[in-house]
């Protein structure tokens, strides 16, 4: 409404999740954790499914280059991942990165529940389990025609990045 009355310029860019540096709230840390610490991941729904992840540092470029533009004002557009990949695949992937034995469990929104009422960050991802119950795969084609080529880190680097942050090499990551 600000922006169709003149007060306010807004464009709007979905992401993914994330993982990488500063990404401290993501999903996906909460995983690079339990590997890290050679403990058990919980994985939010079902870890067959497809699901999409955007490396951080991808992203700010992103934003840039779109606020430098006139001609995406009171637009929406989505940035996807490098491609999708499976829950489980993703699990075993950043406890290799970590040298560590891949130990993971699904949780669903009663094993949530549950834990809200120690941890916060659960709690809060009750209501966001919908997104894990059903594949949300992004299409950035809108993105790429307005942007052109748009580098993305695919997931073996953005692990092992992700893994140097977290063990304080930020020259890796």
């Amino acid at each position: 409404a600000a922006h169709a009355a003149g007060k306010l310029q807004v464009v709007v860019l979905h992401l993914p999740d994330f993982l990488g540096p500063y990404a401290e709230n993501s999903f996906s840390t909460s995983i690079f954790q339990s590997a890290l610490a050679n403990k058990t991941a919980n994985w939010l729904g079902d870890p067959t499914l497809q699901h999409e992840f955007i490396y951080v540092p991808d992203v700010a470029p992103v934003i840039a280059d779109l606020l430098e533009r006139d001609d995406v004002w009171g637009e929406r557009y989505n940035l996807a991942g490098p491609g999708t990949i499976q829950g489980e695949d993703f699990i075993r992937r950043v406890y290799n990165a970590a040298c560590r034995r891949c130990r993971y469990r699904s949780v669903g929104a009663g094993m949530l529940r549950f834990m809200g009422w120690w941890n916060p960050m659960m709690r809060e991802l009750v209501e966001m389990q919908y997104l894990m119950e059903k594949p949300v795969i992004l299409d950035d084609s809108k993105l790429r025609a307005k942007l052109g080529k748009i580098e993305k880190t695919y997931y073996a680097n953005a692990i092992t990045g992700t893994i140097a942050w977290l063990r304080g090499i930020p020259s890796l990551a």
